[in-house]
């Protein structure tokens, strides 16, 4: 899956971990969350709930962007993971 311009919303902060470790086991570039212990999501009515590529980078992103930018905006996709096995549905 090409991954410039896709972004996932935060449902809450652990979808917003699952987010990030999804894009990162998909070989997304991980240089900002490095440092960041801050995962903002709309439970928290936080400004960006929005994760994704945009511009080559991964970051969280605030809607008034996502709407200018108009990036493809996707479920996280279910994983199903066995010993050796992981498939993405």
């Amino acid at each position: 899956m090409k991954l410039e311009n896709i972004v996932i919303k935060a449902k809450n902060k652990t979808h917003a971990k699952k987010i990030v470790k999804w894009f990162k086991s998909q070989g997304a570039n991980m240089d900002f969350f490095n440092e960041v212990d801050y995962f903002p999501s709309e439970s928290d009515d936080s400004y960006c709930t929005y994760y994704g590529i945009i511009d080559g980078r991964f970051e969280y992103w605030s809607k008034p962007y996502i709407d200018d930018v108009k990036p493809k905006i996707i479920e996280l996709p279910k994983i199903i993971s066995e010993p050796e096995l992981t498939v993405i549905l």
